[in-house]
């Protein structure tokens, strides 16, 4: 015990991380600084309370595992169908979208001082429009000729401010959303749980016996102790009348 022979056993770096032997060997120490056992069964005992201290902490950290694993990743990443969160999700492709087919054609007058027959015709409906239009619109077959002045510039410039600002309102709206939707899936599933309350109860009902046991030896060698030293229970000086 005092050279960590027994952490060695006990600890599984994989779990419990690299410092797990000396952190395990700490808590030892500190039983045995608090609990005073005399000689091997004691020592043993507090041993054995220290394993099961050191056990019993890996079911909260099974608990947080599962729940990251199983329910966050899984559930709460992935919007149920037709929700709020799945519609902000929509609205975001889309406004993202506008933004690059905007950016490009600025690009592109910036260059060239016009705008080819698709670009424009991609981005006359999201400039002059007012109502937001699908991007991936079907062509009429007539294609618009190119009218590039200083207001359709302006126009452009304003609908990509625009959709700049929907754009961080909807990720501001979705990064508010997550807190939330983390606190809401947090419990790992009801089998992970089952199995994880399993482990603790085994643990804990261990633990409490093997404090028992200690403690019931300690009182047997107090009073051993004090037998053999003549403090033991004195008759009493009243005689029997």
């Amino acid at each position: 015990m005092k050279y960590g022979l027994f952490a060695k056993e006990v600890v599984i770096p994989l779990c419990d991380g690299d410092r797990g032997v000396r952190e395990f060997q700490s808590l030892v120490d500190d039983l045995c600084e608090e609990l005073h056992p005399v000689g091997t069964l004691e020592s043993w005992l507090v041993w054995v309370i220290a394993e099961s201290m050191w056990r019993l902490r890996r079911g909260p950290r099974a608990e947080h595992g599962c729940a990251r694993m199983a329910a966050l990743w899984d559930r709460c990443l992935l919007p149920p169908e037709d929700s709020y969160a799945q519609h902000l999700g929509r609205s975001l492709t889309f406004a993202e979208q506008c933004v690059k087919i905007l950016n490009a054609a600025r690009e592109e007058i910036q260059d060239t001082g016009t705008l080819s027959a698709n670009t424009y015709a991609s981005v006359v409906p999201l400039v002059e429009d007012q109502r937001q239009t699908p991007v991936n619109t079907a062509e009429t077959g007539k294609k618009s000729i190119p009218v590039i002045d200083d207001e359709f510039a302006q126009l452009l410039e304003e609908k990509k401010s625009a959709f700049e600002a929907d754009t961080h309102k909807i990720q501001t709206e979705l990064a508010r959303m997550i807190p939330d939707r983390l606190a809401a899936f947090a419990l790992p599933p009801a089998e992970e749980m089952d199995r994880i309350l399993r482990y603790e109860s085994r643990i804990q009902k261990q633990l409490d016996w093997e404090l028992d046991r200690l403690l019931e030896y300690q009182e047997r060698r107090k009073k051993a102790q004090s037998l053999l030293s003549g403090r033991g229970p004195r008759r009493s000086s009243f005689s029997r009348r």
